[in-house]
């Protein structure tokens, strides 16, 4: 009886420790459920989960040429560990795509074009709401 006790005290002990670390490398999807703050004209993004896909739209901007609710971030899903799916650009009217490394903070978004990429980081619109107050 003892020893069946210690087996499940250890099994249940190994599981727990397995799926702690599998979240530390695979951040949870909903940290990606926030508005964040781009770095070009004063636009807000809100992300949001719709079908199993993550999608972001265009909920604020300063440009008079960037229309509300355009969805720039299109069908993202976690692939091997890895958040992949389209970029949408209302500049260039074009979409590449993309992959997107989320924290609590900052979106790290990296678009590869030929033989270079291009990197945006998007900020948490709370997280910088704190760090101003």
């Amino acid at each position: 009886m003892k020893h069946l006790l210690a087996f499940t005290f250890l099994l249940l002990l190994s599981v727990s420790l397995s799926a702690k670390e599998q979240s530390e490398q695979q951040p949870s999807g909903t940290m990606l459920a926030a508005i964040w703050l781009t770095s070009t004209e004063g636009d807000k993004i809100e992300t949001y989960q719709k079908d199993g896909k993550w999608f972001g739209k265009l909920v604020a901007s300063n440009s008079k040429d960037a229309p509300l609710g355009t969805t720039v971030l299109r069908n993202f899903v976690l692939i091997d560990g890895q958040w992949r799916g389209q970029v949408y650009s209302i500049k260039r009217d074009q979409e590449a795509d993309g992959t997107i490394e989320p924290s609590l903070d900052t979106l790290v978004i990296d678009i590869p074009i030929a033989f270079f990429s291009i990197t945006l980081n998007w900020h948490n619109e709370k997280s910088q709401r704190n760090k101003t107050e």
